[in-house]
């Protein structure tokens, strides 16, 4: 906060004081009230987004986060055309991506920059065609993300951070086996 004659300024914004002495009153109240300052600052400005995010629809966004969304529109031909913030269902805390459902979507690729998405909490993936696994989901799996590929049809060979992944449809997985100390019944490893 800077204190010049009779104004007080918070984060661009001007308020004018008749009396000087009251501006640390004023500047005290105004305190109180930073996030609704900031909220007008931002409303005032622009979507002017910090370093490191962008500004779709007056929201800012983490950058790297709708890179990731973009990777998926441009891997599958089923989200051809929509903009990266528009696919399957998504959440957003502090504009970071925290969840991300696009389950029966026709997803076929996953991009490896998955990875970098290191604030989500959930990914859902359910009855899509996805085949394989990059290596860069492990980057975010176990750790991080809960993660649903239930109906997919991933075959082995895995990322390091999985030793089995089961109800996939198998049956056009070449030389599949069981990974060691598992039992195969039914197409499914025990």
């Amino acid at each position: 906060m800077l204190h010049l004659s009779n104004k007080v300024y918070f984060s661009g914004l001007i308020f004018f004081n008749s009396n000087v002495n009251s501006v640390n009153y004023k500047a005290n109240m105004g305190l109180k009230y930073l996030p609704l300052i900031f909220s007008l600052s931002f409303c005032l400005h622009g979507a002017e987004c910090p370093s490191g995010f962008v500004n779709i629809g007056e929201n800012c966004y983490k950058k790297n986060h709708i890179d990731v969304l973009q990777d998926f529109v441009e891997l599958n031909p089923s989200l051809s055309g929509l903009q990266p913030q528009n696919i399957g269902y998504q959440e957003w805390t502090n504009n970071q991506l925290t969840y991300l459902y696009l389950g029966n979507n026709n997803i076929v690729s996953i991009p490896d920059s998955i990875g970098l998405l290191k604030s989500l909490l959930g990914l859902d993936l359910r009855e899509n065609n996805i085949q394989s696994l990059p290596d860069g989901i492990c980057d975010i799996y176990p750790f991080y993300t809960e993660l649903n590929l239930f109906g997919n049809q991933i075959c082995p060979k895995y990322p390091y951070c999985f030793n089995y992944i089961g109800d996939q449809d198998i049956k056009e997985c070449e030389n599949f086996s069981c990974p060691h100390q598992y039992t195969k019944i039914n197409g499914e490893c025990y």
